[in-house]
């Protein structure tokens, strides 16, 4: 009776109760990755026999309208020659959604940290989100020139949103019990914030890296086809105007496979980081 007592309801009894939930876990999220890639794969196939499909029965022209198998012989044939473009745009994307960063969390935290600062950086960051970022492409070519730097700026100007936005609702929407908490535990603001309050909106802060990437790829193409002379951007805005239409939607299934990528890559950090400490004893 005492060892009942003494144990609460639902503790482990042995080392191998506390490792069975972690190994649970690891399998979950196992499976949950086999579901995941088992789903695109079920996407890409129906969107290829869909595709192929339209293109026979409607006998629409090779130069309106590749087939798949076009597409896929023009992509095999021309990756080795296009693979300084793939560098250049995957180069972009990643420096523009790396500056974005390193830019929108620090401006998310003084947002959510200051009523002041939200009154005067709030209304500037949604007016400049509201502006259609291809109007800035020709400003911002004025200003840095042809290279890659205005498509950088680009990039992180698509990306800077979604993470300021994502960061912001995660930090103010942590559970005021566990902020009283920390504060009778005479913490102070800068353990509160660490301990407390960017744990609980690290997944609100993942969530808006995953919107980020793909919006910063988008900005280095967009960037590519207003004043670019390399990227998939460019060799897409050429291959338009040679009627190359095979090599056109190859580099947009290249483009299609790095945002798959790069999402995925942040959704693997975002199991690791939620998910990691969990290991079995």
């Amino acid at each position: 009776m005492a060892d009942v007592l003494a144990r609460p309801t639902g503790t482990p009894s042995s080392a191998e109760d506390v490792a069975g939930p972690s190994k649970r876990m690891r399998a979950v999220l196992r499976h949950g990755w086999i579901g995941q890639v088992g789903l695109v794969l079920v996407s890409v196939v129906t969107i290829v026999v869909i595709w192929e499909l339209v293109v026979v029965a409607f006998s629409i022209p090779q130069f309106t309208l590749p087939t798949p198998v076009s597409v896929a012989s023009t992509l095999v044939r021309s990756t080795g020659s296009i693979s300084a473009d793939i560098a250049v745009t995957v180069e972009e994307t990643l420096v523009g959604f790396a500056a974005a960063i390193v830019v929108g969390i620090p401006l998310a935290v003084a947002i959510a940290s200051s009523r002041l600062v939200e009154r005067l950086v709030y209304p500037m960051l949604v007016t400049s989100n509201a502006v259609p970022k291809i109007a800035l492409a020709p400003v911002f070519i004025a200003w840095f020139g042809l290279g890659s730097v205005p498509r950088v700026v680009m990039a992180g100007m698509l990306a800077l949103f979604p993470i300021v936005i994502s960061t912001v609702v995660g930090l103010v929407g942590v559970d005021p019990a566990l902020l009283l908490l920390g504060r009778a535990a005479n913490a102070g603001a800068g353990r509160i914030f660490r301990l407390i309050r960017l744990p609980a909106a690290l997944p609100s802060i993942l969530g808006g890296l995953k919107v980020g990437v793909t919006l910063a790829l988008t900005g280095a193409v967009v960037g590519e086809f207003v004043g670019g002379n390399t990227g998939l951007g460019y060799v897409i805005e050429q291959a338009q105007g040679n009627l190359r239409m095979s090599l056109a939607f190859a580099a947009i299934v290249l483009l299609a496979v790095i945002g798959v990528v790069l999402f995925y890559l942040i959704d693997l950090l975002e199991h690791v980081l939620l998910h990691g400490g969990q290991k079995a004893n």
